[in-house]
């Protein structure tokens, strides 16, 4: 059992329930991180360094470390229900919809600021915003020149690419 794990058994009690006239109410305590970072919401790691921090303040001399203590607190307050650990490499490709400046975009309030032609590190979660994000377009028929079609294409097209 690692300190980790001690360390939560030791501080989460079961709750004492009296059952009632109405109803019984049967309590269950989660066994492991990732169940419990399910029930609130949250990614696994996150939680694991909030553990990981209470202990730190406990049984260090200085408490927290203040890069850790920041690190928690932009994965914890990122997004909700976004893993922020599950992350891929992105390249936007070139196209007019993309500002020189790059293109912001955003997932349940993690935002991030995207390049064309960049790599990028971001959660996987962002590929279903890009995947959303269509536009339509007129397809002209070269001999009448008038239009023949309409087009849904993807607004921000992307590929996915190795880490540098």
């Amino acid at each position: 059992m690692s300190e980790l794990e001690n360390f939560m058994g030791k501080t989460t009690k079961q709750p004492t329930i009296t059952p009632g006239p109405i109803t019984e109410i049967e309590a269950k305590q989660p066994e492991t991180v990732a169940e419990a970072a399910t029930s609130v919401g949250i990614a696994p790691s996150v939680l694991e360094k909030l553990l990981q921090a209470l202990v730190d303040a406990q049984t260090k001399p200085g408490g927290i470390d203040p890069k850790v203590n920041a690190e928690i607190d932009r994965q914890a307050h990122a997004a909700p229900n976004i893993d922020m650990s599950d992350r891929v490499w992105i390249v936007l490709s070139d196209n007019k919809s993309i500002p020189r400046d790059g293109q912001f975009i955003g997932v349940n309030g993690a935002t991030f600021m995207l390049r064309a032609g960049k790599k990028a590190f971001v959660p996987r979660a962002l590929l279903q915003v890009l995947d959303a994000a269509v536009e339509t377009i007129a397809i002209v028929d070269p001999d009448t020149l008038k239009i023949a079609e309409y087009r849904d294409v993807m607004r921000y097209p992307y590929q996915i690419v190795s880490a540098p």
